[in-house]
């Protein structure tokens, strides 16, 4: 009881201390300055006897940073001032009528995006200076009120912040988060989002040169914000350096930014059977097959609206299922296994919407492709889109969302580019949209459409550099009309197996996912580990955590030979699986099927996860050579098609060896492909670049029919043209 009683007296104690209301004097001892132990910039102490009220901090110009503690007696006269003039060239000091105004001028050779906030000891107050390019520099100053007059003498702006009228007065004067200026703040990072799949991509992603910046993309979620490239491209040396997308991609007009995509034309061919991933609205069929794309994005204020239509065809050649030549075995054929949808198109002992082919005719899609229309307001936005989302840090898969489908349709919000806090940077979405069927499901109007919600929330702590981590939740059921209760269904909790109605029934997917970059190696591993799943006892989930769980792993590994010259090695590993022990002996649910909600995670007939489809597992790896004039990649991979099914239906297998059904596990039924790449893009004059791929697979077991072996071929080219100043 008497080390109770102590306690409690200490803390009262230290309680009355800690309030200003109670303090004697206030004064400031000293400022100083420290080096981050992240090497992300500089921390400015200012030392104090006692706290403070409170304290506002703002950014008028790019070198200047004015704070005021708010106090009614601090005392600044015999303060020490910092050794380190690099940092802070000057502090100018005012007594203002509620508190003291500190008005610091920053080193001119820095970039640096400011915050201040108490110590943990609530007495020192601490300014955060973090290295930040131009642009995020132009969005702080933007966004921060002049806290008392500013200084006459003449201060350096960023070109993103300066007006191109340079006649006009108005627009020499430093922008504030109210009034007027909030309808003119511009924030170009709205324009420049890259697309999943693009080859700047994973350019930008493994071997442009990588220092740690609080605005960098996490890639956990995408599509990312790149303008931070564009910003610093001039200062950084990399094999791409010349190439035009590496400058400005927009364009002012006095209110309005604006910017023309580079438009793309791919074509490809399959010799055999359709064969196409990460390809959205396209399918790609046997025989010849083209998409086009393009569009344009003007920002206006807060308001940016991007139009990039996609039109793809597809001469959906016809192939051998039905009657395929069984020369080995005439038991049976794919027409007796059960389609649970009634078109013939629709894929056999499959819960989900996925047509073994489009149709019998050639067919052509026009869609909105990865347009969208948002409003924006510190670093957070709003708005619709029918932009592909990807999810997780995969490469070639992912667990939840990838671009292997067309964009859908959806509300969302979250941040604009990635949000700097003392404690690290975020990035979070929430949507909420609407799912629809493909035309060779069924014929049903009334369940041709879904609705599905998710939350994806990223994080990148400042004490771990390099480190990501992320959560990612899905939710879908049937859309029975407007029901705003749908808005929350990624954080309804997860349903139990029982529930068979599909007006009721809902379904749930949740990941984890990692990624950690060593930037002084160039070296990367990531992962993203996933449960599709209906709900479980905790203890069940200890004693099998391996049912319905999927998960993605991978490594990038840069080797600089020269500075023009890298070589990129990635290996990437995805299994979907659940033909374990544990699943062989229960129930399992196979990813993105469902037996209730019959269409299951898929839109216009291509599932929205992992390219590889439903309890599928790829392992692969990459090679990419790059130079000044482009790259040249090879690859091979080995993909284990449909295992789930495999394994949850071999009943209907059995009937090969009608006279002995016992050794039905003797038979090799496992559809395997080997698959083998080949990539070259060029970089032609007048910022033309030209891509060939040439891809090789070889299909064991096609359907899980013994002994019908596919073997197809791949040819494609992509022919883009990219805007930019030639340097």
């Amino acid at each position: 009881m008497k080390h109770v009683m102590r306690w409690l007296c200490s803390f009262l104690l230290i309680t009355i201390l800690a309030n200003p209301q109670h303090t004697a004097g206030q004064s400031l001892e000293r400022i100083s300055v420290a080096e981050r132990s992240d090497d992300l910039g500089f921390v400015v102490r200012f030392h104090l006897t006692e706290p403070v009220d409170s304290v506002e901090i703002a950014q008028p110009q790019t070198n200047q940073v004015q704070m005021i503690f708010y106090s009614d007696d601090l005392n600044t006269s015999a303060y020490i001032p910092p050794t380190d003039d690099n940092v802070i060239e000057s502090i100018d000091i005012l007594e203002l009528n509620n508190g003291v105004g500190f008005d610091l001028t920053l080193g001119d050779e820095y970039n640096f995006i400011t915050d201040a906030y108490p110590d943990v000891n609530l007495r020192d107050i601490l300014l955060s200076l973090q290295h930040a390019n131009s642009s995020e520099v132009a969005s702080n100053i933007s966004s921060s009120d002049v806290l008392f007059p500013v200084r006459e003498e003449e201060q350096t702006v960023p070109e993103d912040v300066t007006d191109t009228n340079q006649n006009n007065e108005q627009d020499q004067k430093p922008k504030t988060s109210s009034g007027g200026a909030f309808l003119t703040t511009k924030n170009p990072s709205s324009l420049n989002r890259i697309t999943p799949g693009d080859p700047m991509e994973l350019y930008l992603r493994a071997v442009y040169p990588r220092e740690r910046r609080a605005s960098q993309p996490s890639f956990l979620l995408r599509p990312a914000n790149i303008s931070q490239y564009h910003d610093e491209a001039e200062n950084v040396v990399h094999p791409w350096m010349d190439h035009s997308f590496f400058e400005s991609q927009t364009r002012s007009d006095g209110l309005f930014d604006w910017r023309i995509y580079s438009p793309v034309f791919y074509t490809s061919n399959n010799s055999a059977i359709p064969m196409g991933q990460n390809d959205g609205v396209l399918w790609q069929g046997r025989g010849n097959n083209y998409f086009i794309t393009g569009g344009a994005g003007i920002q206006a204020g807060p308001l940016t609206a991007v139009f990039r239509p996609q039109f793809a065809y597809s001469e959906n050649l016809g192939f051998t299922v039905e009657n395929t030549d069984l020369s080995t075995n005439r038991n049976f054929e794919v027409s007796q296994y059960p389609r649970f949808g009634d078109s013939e198109f629709q894929m056999h002992l499959t819960h989900a919407d996925i047509p073994w082919r489009f149709g019998e005719e050639s067919l052509s899609q026009f869609d909105f492709g990865d347009s969208f229309i948002q409003l924006e307001y510190e670093g957070f936005a709003a708005g619709f889109s029918n932009e592909r989302i990807w999810t997780g840090p995969g490469i070639h898969n992912s667990l939840i969302f990838s671009n292997h489908a067309p964009g859908f349709l959806h509300g969302f919000l979250g941040t604009n580019e990635p949000y700097s806090t003392p404690w690290g940077s975020l990035e979070a979405r929430w949507l909420w949209g609407g799912l629809k069927e493909s035309d060779y499901f069924d014929e049903d109007p009334s369940n041709d459409r879904r609705s599905v919600s998710a939350l994806s929330f990223n994080f990148s702590p400042s004490v771990i550099p390099g480190l990501s981590v992320g959560f990612t939740r899905a939710g879908y059921s049937y859309d029975d009309g407007l029901d705003f209760s749908d808005l929350f269904l990624a954080l309804r909790s997860t349903q139990s197996s029982n529930v068979t109605d599909p007006d009721k029934a809902t379904f749930h997917m949740t990941s984890l996912s990692a990624r950690w970059t060593f930037p002084a190696v160039n070296f990367e591993v990531y992962a993203e580990w996933g449960r599709n799943d209906y709900r479980r006892e905790f203890r069940d989930l200890i004693a099998e955590p391996e049912l319905n769980r999927g998960y993605v792993f991978g490594f990038l590994k840069n080797f600089e030979l020269t500075s023009s010259k890298n070589l990129l090695l990635n290996i990437e590993i995805t299994d979907l699986e659940n033909s374990s022990v544990t699943a062989t002996k229960r129930d399992f649910n196979i990813w993105y099927e469902n037996p209730v909600i019959e269409q299951g995670f898929t839109h216009k007939g291509q599932v929205l996860g992992a390219g590889i489809g439903p309890g599928s597992s790829t392992q692969q790896i990459h090679l990419h050579y790059y130079d000044k004039w482009g790259m040249v990649g090879l690859s091979a991979s080995r993909i284990a098609h449909h295992m789930d099914r495999h394994f949850k239906y071999e009943d209907y297998f059995r009937s090969e060896l009608a006279r002995w059904p016992e050794f039905y596990f003797l038979l090799d039924r496992h559809e395997i492909e080997a698959r083998y790449s080949f990539d070259l893009l060029l970089f032609l004059p007048y910022s033309f670049e030209f891509q060939v791929g040439y891809r090789i697979g070889r299909i064991n077991n096609r359907y899980n029919l013994r002994g019908v072996d596919v073997d197809n071929y791949q040819y494609s080219f992509t022919l883009r043209y990219n805007f930019g100043l030639n340097r």
